[in-house]
């Protein structure tokens, strides 16, 4: 190589846009370094919120935090690193409490520690751009998932969040036409057994739909169960309706209104708000693959 070739290479890699490149790789190179100091419950933190959208620092320090101090600083750090925004997007201003969701960087790390997790990096921007307004309805939602999965060992928490998918409400939409019309049903929860032949779809009934709209989405359901989603599930993982209700009274209402509508031909559980973890677990979890900590951990 004579001696004008390398004063041209140097020239190469002096170059501005050589540099910025060199110097975009070296600060990616730093953060992913960050983020490995990262441990299991970090990253536990990142998918719960991803998979219920919204989540409150009371709700995280409960499941995740021995201590409310230790919990507040985590989600800072978290926060920090722009894993975690705020979002206070429709709720009323009496409601002085935090509630978190994930930011684009957050989902690229939590598609890397949990590849399978099938999180699209546009979550982030329609988590930015949705209303808190019926915050009460969102957190009794969130509320059968903390105590499916809440345990005092953050490993038994991972075990039980790998074995299920869980999508909330307005991820799911099951769309079907009849008669010339469009019809379309947003599940509450949609939660799909890895280790078992489910899939669930959730309604969290809060006693203010009359019972002809019971009946109304109950035949809805039954039509697309019937007809449409052995077509669009190609899985073949087999579908049953959910209805978590707030009384016995009401449990016996919709169990009546289902047998008119003819829904006793396919699987619908109505359970009592309270109930519902132990159901949940036998129906989405095998309880025997998880393996206890030999020693206590330290959350």
């Amino acid at each position: 190589m004579d001696s004008g070739s390398v004063v041209e290479e140097k020239f190469e890699l002096e170059k501005p846009e050589v540099l910025e490149k060199k110097r975009r790789r070296e600060d990616v190179k730093k953060e992913r370094e960050k983020v490995r100091k990262f441990g299991a419950r970090d990253f536990e933190i990142l998918r719960t919120v991803a998979r219920l959208r919204y989540v409150t620092s009371r709700e995280l320090r409960n499941v995740f935090f021995p201590y409310e101090d230790a919990g507040r600083k985590r989600l800072k750090v978290l926060s920090g690193q722009d894993l975690i925004r705020p979002h206070r997007k429709g709720l009323p201003l009496y409601l002085n409490y935090t509630v978190w969701r994930i930011t684009t960087r957050g989902i690229r790390e939590l598609a890397h520690a949990f590849p399978d997790e099938g999180v699209l990096d546009t979550m982030a921007a329609r988590a930015g751009e949705n209303s808190l307004r019926e915050f009460e309805h969102r957190e009794k939602i969130s509320e059968v998932y903390f105590d499916l999965i809440a345990d005092k060992s953050i490993s038994v928490i991972r075990q039980k969040a790998n074995q299920f998918w869980w999508q909330p409400d307005g991820e799911t939409i099951l769309r079907y036409e009849y008669l010339g019309k469009l019809h379309r049903i947003i599940p509450d929860v949609t939660a799909t057994s890895r280790v078992k032949n489910v899939r669930l779809f959730v309604e969290l009934d809060r006693s203010t739909k009359d019972l002809a709209r019971i009946e109304a989405n109950l035949r809805e359901y039954r039509k697309y169960l019937e007809h449409v989603y052995p077509q669009v599930f190609k899985d073949r993982k087999a579908p049953a309706l959910v209805y978590i209700v707030r009384s016995a009274g009401r449990k016996e209402s919709i169990e009546r209104v289902a047998a008119k509508v003819g829904f006793g031909r396919l699987p619908l559980t109505v359970i009592v708000q309270g109930r519902e973890k132990e159901w949940l677990e036998n129906t989405l979890l095998d309880v025997s693959r998880i393996v206890l900590p030999l020693e206590e951990e330290e959350m």
